[in-house]
């Protein structure tokens, strides 16, 4: 082999046959060879860095490649999907005109607290479901939708743009259901028996 403590300037091509290392550093911490049937860079001190005019994009640490802060892995040729983090928050873009699809027979969105608690789920043709603090709050089926409540009670809020309350579709533990109005009181309950109570009126007038 060529030792060299200086540079070398190489005209046109260097060659390596088979399993020849090129080595860089007094401790030969990083390497570049092929084996004969794949090529590899090796980098056995530090980490790997990937530079673009001087500045740092990427570098490759021992179990992982990483990207700097707004340094983006792209794809399609014209850049159309982007992943990156911008210093602040995780971003995947789609800049292309037509959607970006997700394929796969079933879909799971956890926390990322390593806990695993459910987000979301989507099953192909079986399920949708929506979680709060790891309980399902809505459920797709075949023949309809399922809104599940606390272990006592379920309220369906109906609210307006910006929030205000229009009242809700409420079932409690003593097997009542009905509506309550905006302050939280009942407009119209059934019992589980033959009873019901209408608080107000009849039909709807300038008064209600």
């Amino acid at each position: 082999g060529i030792r060299a403590t200086q540079n070398i300037d190489i005209g046109t091509h260097a060659y390596w046959a088979d399993n020849g290392e090129a080595n860089f550093g007094n401790g030969q911490d990083l390497q570049i060879y092929h084996n004969g049937s794949n090529s590899y860079i090796n980098t056995k001190t530090g980490s790997l860095y990937y530079q673009y005019n001087g500045t740092n994009v990427a570098l490759q640490t021992d179990t992982r490649l990483g990207f700097l802060d707004n340094k983006k892995a792209s794809f399609g040729t014209s850049n159309d999907l982007e992943i990156y983090h911008d210093g602040s928050h995780s971003r995947i873009v789609n800049t292309h005109a037509n959607a970006m699809s997700i394929q796969s027979n079933e879909i799971r969105f956890h926390d990322q607290s390593g806990n695993w608690e459910y987000l979301a789920e989507f099953k192909a043709n079986d399920y949708c479901r929506l979680y709060y603090d790891n309980n399902i709050r809505i459920e797709t089926k075949s023949d309809g939708v399922n809104f599940r409540g606390q272990s006592n009670n379920i309220h369906l809020y109906l609210r307006t743009n910006d929030g205000t309350s229009r009242g809700e579709v409420y079932a409690n533990n003593s097997n009542q259901i009905g509506f309550l109005d905006e302050t939280g009181n009942w407009s119209v309950n059934f019992d589980r028996g033959s009873d019901w109570y209408l608080t107000g009126h009849w039909l709807p007038n300038a008064n209600n």
